[in-house]
Order: C-alpha cells, then structure tokens, then sequence
C-alpha cells in the first residue's frame, strides 16, 4: 500500500475492531501498517472482508497475521492459473510460436526461467521443478507489487512468425507495449521488431 492508504487500512481496521467490540491502539494501527503496507490495498480489502465473511474465521477478530494469508492463498491461486495457461500453450509445439500472454508477470517469470524456447523444451518429467520455480517467482512478484521489466513478446524457435495473442487480448496488446526488449536477444530477433510499436504489431502479423 501506499502512504495516501494509510487511513483506508484505518478505516478497515477500526471497522473491524466495531464489529468485534475489540478497540485497536495506536501501537498495533502501526504494527499492522508496517506489516500490511507491502501488499496492494485491494488485496488488503478483499482479505478483511473475506476473514469477515468466513462462518469459520468470522467468529473473531483478525490478526495480521490471518489477513496476510488470505493475500498469499490469492497469489497462491493467481500463480497456479498462470502456470495453467502457460502449459497450455508451451507444450506439445509451443517452441515453434512467439507468444504474447495477457499478464506482463507471466512474461517476467519466463524470463526468469531462461525464456520461452527454453521452457518449451523442458521434458515433461521436469515440469515439475519448472512448475515450482515459476509459482514462486510469480507470487513474489505479486505479492511485493513489483512491476518488473519483461519481453514485450516470447520467441519461440521461428521469431518472424506472427504472434498468438494468449487471453484478453486487449490486455495482451497492453502486456506487448510495455516490454521492453533484452539487450541479449538475437539479431534475426531485433530483425523481426520495428523502432515504433505499431509498426512491430503489423510486421509481426499481430492484427490492428
């Protein structure tokens, strides 16, 4: 969160403390500003109104620790999800398509996993460790809010292919303009890519 939601979680919190006839101090509004403070507001939302609306966990007060949680079982299944949609579209052929995903964090884990092509290779036995290392790495991301530099597309072994644009597919032209290109990638990539984003959508056959 940032500072400007600081009196929000105080909103929240009090709210809280109201519906549970349990007051909040100002020593314990700091201690759960230092620790909520790292994860999106919405996120922090939800998690309060979720630990409120839970029959089971309703029953009390929540504790920071509850609230960071219920964030981390979110980035938990947003993680999952995105693996789903990778694994759809990198195995059996998937080496052989540039592919754009709708989630700029999708492309930014790839990357940390060596690329497309790479992950497009991985035997199915490995998948496993791959499947690891992503989740992690996406639920980091997530959770610390990072908005991290990330390939504007994901070559596979043909780079002057057209692109397959991977769910929404106004948000995947969004994920495509905000990349910014490795410094490392192949000359017969940076063939394939124009100096201005409109030009590269046309020559990379993604439809305008």
């Amino acid at each position: 969160m940032i500072e400007d939601e600081k009196p929000l979680l105080a909103t929240w919190l009090t709210g809280a403390a109201e519906v549970y006839d349990r007051p909040v101090s100002a020593a314990a509004m700091g201690i759960w500003w230092n620790i909520l403070r790292h994860y999106e507001g919405r996120l922090v939302e939800r998690a309060f109104k979720a630990h409120i609306a839970d029959p089971d966990t309703g029953r009390r007060m929540p504790t920071p620790a509850d609230i960071v949680g219920r964030i981390m079982g979110g980035s938990e299944t947003a993680a999952a999800e995105a693996w789903a949609k990778v694994t759809s579209y990198s195995h059996p052929c998937g080496w052989s398509r540039n592919v754009v995903f709708d989630d700029p964090l999708i492309h930014a884990c790839i990357a940390t996993l060596g690329g497309w092509l790479a992950l497009c290779e991985t035997d199915r036995e490995d998948l496993g460790y791959r499947r690891r290392d992503f989740v992690e790495a996406y639920k980091g991301f997530r959770q610390r809010q990072d908005k991290p530099q990330y390939p504007p597309v994901l070559f596979g072994r043909y780079p002057k292919e057209k692109v397959l644009l991977v769910g929404d597919e106004e948000k995947a032209r969004l994920v495509f303009r905000g990349g910014t290109l490795p410094k490392d990638v192949p000359a017969r990539s940076l063939e394939a890519l124009s100096d201005t984003i409109d030009a590269t959508v046309r020559k990379l056959g993604v439809s305008s």
